[in-house]
């Protein structure tokens, strides 16, 4: 009998030692596996400037041209952030964003319904902002139900937060605007 409880002991052991360790009581995403294709751990792509309906954004495509990530100014304030792919609706939740030591998980909702994208929004004043602004580490996107990624730094990433903030205004000692023209004489 004793061998057996021993044995026993010994398969539970095991079971639980290739399973995922999981903190019921916090509100961390459950582990994905990352889209690792490069040799530095950040998924394959570019972040590539771009513009939607919404206004600027910049987009992260894969290598085959498939979007996976954007960013793009909220026209309420502060940046929306879209994780692009089919998630089931029970799945929603959080959306987790970590660059370097900064982590935030803004609440998730589904987009357009002619969209499969989840979005997230975070208004200026939020911790993420600054991180973003200097993007000099990977940003780690978690979305239950999706593929984590990790994306590499950009600069667009911050160039486009810095432009959202200002309201698309032109900066200090850019481009002057044109002179409007002479009223019409008669």
């Amino acid at each position: 009998m004793p061998l057996l409880l021993l044995a026993a002991a010994a398969l539970a052991s095991c079971a639980d030692a290739g399973a995922p360790a999981t903190d019921s009581d916090s509100n961390e995403l459950a582990p994905v596996d990352a889209v690792e294709d490069k040799n530095d751990g950040t998924t394959s792509g570019s972040w590539q400037p771009a513009g939607d309906a919404e206004g600027q954004s910049v987009a992260f495509h894969a290598p085959g041209g498939e979007l996976l990530f954007s960013i793009g100014c909220d026209r309420r304030g502060g940046l929306v952030f879209r994780r692009h792919g089919l998630v089931a609706r029970a799945n929603l939740g959080l959306m987790q964003l970590r660059t370097g030591g900064d982590v935030r998980r803004l609440a998730a909702t589904t987009g357009p319904d002619d969209q499969p994208e989840v979005q997230a929004r975070a208004p200026y004043n939020d911790q993420l902002i600054p991180a973003l602004m200097r993007f000099d580490q990977p940003l780690e996107v978690r979305v239950e139900g999706l593929e984590t990624l990790i994306l590499p730094p950009s600069a667009e990433v911050g160039k486009l937060t810095e432009t959202c903030q200002q309201g698309n205004r032109p900066a200090p000692g850019g481009p002057a605007a044109a002179p409007a023209p002479p009223p019409p004489s008669g």
